[in-house]
């Protein structure tokens, strides 16, 4: 009976995997695709094409941000997350209110990847690398939206 306490094991650890997985939600709307490290983007996904497109470069350990970057409140923005590091970095966006629209998870050093997010209230938006200890080393910024 070696194979039924084999069977009997594999279930429990299927069981045990069905737990499994991020507890990281947000209600805000992102959506994603690209050639960064097998990153996705967390929350359901914008409708429709975007209204204007940006790049944010990633460097060791900052963003830089267009010089006309600019957003309206109820615009889709879609950001092309450009890493020039050597480090990983993603870019986490949040609303005035702090809560989390989405995400372009970690991209490799040399890699891109794009998402897109609506602003959907005017304020103050943070991008935030939240790799490791990158906040911390400045890698956060703020956009107004009007």
């Amino acid at each position: 009976m070696p194979s039924s306490r084999l069977a009997l094991a594999l279930t429990g650890v299927a069981a045990m995997c069905l737990g499994c997985g991020s507890d990281e939600k947000g209600t805000g709307s992102a959506s994603g695709s690209g050639s960064g490290s097998g990153s996705t983007v967390k929350d359901s996904a914008v409708a429709g094409p975007a209204d204007v497109a940006y790049i944010v470069k990633a460097t060791d350990y900052a963003f830089e941000l267009p010089a006309n970057f600019t957003a309206k409140a109820g615009q889709k923005v879609n950001l092309t997350l450009d890493n020039k590091g050597t480090q990983e970095h993603e870019l986490e966006v949040f609303d005035p209110a702090g809560k989390a629209l989405g995400e372009i998870e970690p991209v490799a050093g040399g890699k891109k990847d794009a998402a897109t997010f609506e602003f959907s209230a005017a304020g103050s938006y943070r991008f935030v690398c939240g790799v490791d200890d990158h906040e911390a080393r400045g890698m956060v910024t703020t956009i107004a939206v009007g």
